[in-house]
């Protein structure tokens, strides 16, 4: 449909069927109900096209008629139309933003109408402003962060329109492992913890990945384990050993690795008692039970420095020919 001419009876407003004239609308923009908004063609102001004999038309089909008051078409922009070839993107993907800029009469717009766009997602759009050509403005998104955001695009007479975008986390880039304490004591007992940190190629954290931890000492679980990441892109293990040694740890997730090690330290060794630490102090081991020979070594030799020998014992506590009793 082209136009409308909302007469219920009547002759026509306007046109000559004798000399085949087109009605012409006055105002496009005015009501087609007005009959004095319309009017005969005039052909010696314009007329567009010919008949199926090769006569020109009496009539300016698709261009500007012979009566109008209105430049156009097109007219000023009523309509934007925001699409983007893909909806939903990974995170560090771009996509291509389409805006679509037309007139009341579904027109392109004319030629080089400023078009600005916006978006409230961590994401780079270029160009952001630029003008139409046959109506269309073309830029790409970049999305940076994860997140679910709208594209706007406004026109200079601030007519806008919108669409949406989603941006995803991307497969694992990285994968940092770090181990809290460096070292524990293998007693089987102890234990270091293992933190995988899993990021996507945007530094963003990757969360519900899976992350496979492997030992070559000690025990995760067992010499192998696996955790999922949580909402941060974490994902952590419990080491525990009961050898001494460096423990080397690697953890996994997609083709994202990383690795750390954790130092196992030999149980400390009881020697008479005294417990020896490995920097050779003197360390009790079991508390008054560790004490117990060496303070009752003391106490029996200061007694022996107080008592009272039977006589005939010498005052060193020895008779000729015999040793002193204990």
């Amino acid at each position: 449909m082209i136009d409308t001419a909302n007469q219920t009876s009547g002759d026509w407003f306007a046109g000559d069927s004798t000399d085949r004239k087109t009605m012409e609308r006055k105002d496009p923009t005015a009501s087609g109900a007005d009959g004095s908004n319309w009017a005969t063609n005039d052909p010696s102001v314009a007329r567009n096209g010919l008949d199926a004999g090769e006569n020109p038309i009496n009539g300016t089909p698709k261009a500007d008629n012979s009566v109008t008051t209105v430049l156009g078409p097109p007219y000023s922009p009523s309509t934007v139309t925001v699409t983007v070839d893909s909806s939903t993107i990974s995170c560090c993907v771009t996509t291509t933003v389409r805006v679509t800029v037309t007139d009341e009469y579904r027109n392109a717009v004319t030629d080089t109408t400023p078009v600005t766009l916006t978006t409230d997602l961590t994401a780079e759009i270029s160009p952001l402003t630029d003008t139409t050509e046959s109506g269309l403005v073309t830029a790409t998104v970049h999305g940076d962060k994860v997140g679910h955001g709208t594209i706007t695009a406004t026109t200079t007479e601030d007519i806008s329109g919108t669409t949406s975008l989603t941006v995803t986390h991307s497969t694992p880039c990285t994968l940092t492992l770090t181990a809290s304490p460096k070292a524990i004591v293998a007693n089987g007992v102890d234990s270091a913890t293992i933190t995988a940190a899993v990021m996507d190629v945007c530094s963003n954290p990757v969360p519900s990945t899976t992350v496979f931890f492997t030992t070559s000492l000690g025990s995760i679980g067992s010499l192998t384990t696996t955790r999922t990441t949580d909402v941060n892109g974490k994902a952590a293990a419990a080491l525990t050993g009961a050898v001494a040694g460096t423990a080397i740890i690697t953890a996994t997730a997609d083709s994202a690795s990383g690795t750390t090690t954790v130092n196992f330290t030999a149980l400390p060794v009881p020697v008479g008692g005294v417990t020896y630490a490995a920097e050779g102090s003197l360390v009790p081991r079991i508390g008054v039970a560790a004490l117990a020979v060496p303070v009752l070594f003391r106490a029996a030799l200061l007694l022996s420095r107080h008592r009272s020998w039977p006589s005939g014992w010498g005052a060193g506590g020895s008779k000729k020919g015999k040793e002193r009793p204990l």
